[in-house]
């Protein structure tokens, strides 16, 4: 089923995920897909790795091909032998679109207080998410930011502040996620790195 997001094309499947594709331990595993959503705003979305222990690994962020927009790659590497599974989850990122669009108006002085109002709703309600999981630090980080939306700097200073490194960071942790769409997972099966070529099902 095709979500919100529609995630097409995924790479690596065999047979539709009815059987693994192959993988070595030690060795990049790519993923490809397809990606897109109708009108302007901004997506994102990550490769979801999950062991054969059951844990899922921390999320791969998804990056667009520099010729294709619509294709989206990552990789992960397995470190043990087993059955794993991946996913896709894609999303509206309100953050990106606030982003694109604060770049190109407030150097252009092009509807400014609302870009502002807007980027500090965004930055207020990533900080009380951040908060609720245990880290101050970071929440104190994006109210910082949110204040500074709000002060009597250069709107240029505001802008500055808000893209530094750390916001950044804190918000792809943080930031809203809309329309979350999420694949099937899809089986691989990790051998020895010696053993097997990608894409064959194991031998039992």
């Amino acid at each position: 089923m095709v979500g919100r997001i529609p995630v097409m094309d995924v790479s690596p499947v065999v047979e539709c995920g009815r059987y693994p594709a192959k993988a070595a331990v030690g060795e990049a595993f790519p993923v490809t897909a397809t990606i897109f959503r109708e009108g302007h705003d901004e997506l994102n979305a990550d490769l979801v790795v999950t062991g054969p222990d059951g844990k899922r690994r921390p999320p791969v962020r998804m990056s667009k091909d520099a010729t294709e927009p619509d294709i989206w790659h990552a990789s992960f590497t397995p470190d043990v032998v087993g059955p794993w599974t991946y996913e896709i989850v894609s999303w509206s990122d309100p953050v990106a679109t606030w982003r694109h669009n604060a770049e190109i108006k407030i150097p252009a002085g092009i509807d400014v207080s609302l870009v502002c109002t807007e980027g500090k709703a965004l930055f207020t309600s990533s900080a009380e998410r951040a908060e609720a999981a245990g880290s101050a630090q970071v929440a104190a980080l994006l109210r910082g930011a949110a204040k500074s939306l709000d002060s009597a700097q250069q709107v240029e200073d505001r802008l500055e502040i808000v893209l530094a490194d750390d916001v950044r960071a804190a918000m792809l942790k943080y930031g809203p996620r809309e329309l979350v769409s999420p694949t099937p997972e899809y089986p691989i099966y990790v051998d020895r790195r010696d053993l097997g070529a990608r894409g064959r099902t194991p031998r039992t």
